[in-house]
């Protein structure tokens, strides 16, 4: 089961796209702005913000994961583990790009009493993980909220009850 997993190039790549694009539409005009300061301000925000989001990439790009039989392994910009047997929580969101509730992506949080991981589709074998972290949960008997439950049971996870 060991193997190192990474965010997918392609998520990688169009997120600094979408950051530099995003420093270029603020930045560009922040130059040309002159005399309107409030202009000023608003662009210089955006291009903060812009910033924040390419380095975020930039820790999403360096993300290594592990699945072990006995846990989530997870390093970015700092260490962590998420441990089978101490698992306390599992939250599964799913994000919507359009009103239909197609082109989405889904978002899996798990918690232990000292660490929490943040991790979505575009991590390679995030259905593994997921179905992984999943049995733990119910080795657990963890109560899981009400979206949670619709979401594993729309990946035919879980069976309505």
């Amino acid at each position: 089961m060991t193997e190192n997993l990474h965010y997918s190039k392609k998520s990688i790549q169009l997120d600094f796209l979408r950051a530099g694009a995003g420093l270029a539409c603020t930045l560009l005009p922040l130059a040309l702005v002159g005399p309107l300061v409030w202009v000023g301000w608003i662009c210089a925000a955006l291009a903060f913000i812009f910033a924040l989001y390419g380095v975020r990439t930039y820790y999403r790009a360096r993300t290594v994961a592990r699945l072990e039989q006995d846990g989530l392994y997870w390093r970015d910009w700092r260490e962590k583990q998420i441990l089978w047997e101490k698992l306390n929580k599992l939250k599964l969101r799913y994000y919507s790009t359009q009103r239909n509730r197609e082109n989405g992506w889904f978002q899996l949080q798990l918690e232990t009493d000292s660490e929490r991981i943040k991790l979505d589709t575009n991590l390679e074998e995030f259905d593994r993980i997921l179905a992984t972290a999943f049995r733990a949960a119910q080795g657990h008997k963890l109560s899981l909220d009400t979206a949670t439950r619709e979401n594993l049971i729309a990946l035919n996870l879980m069976e309505r009850a």
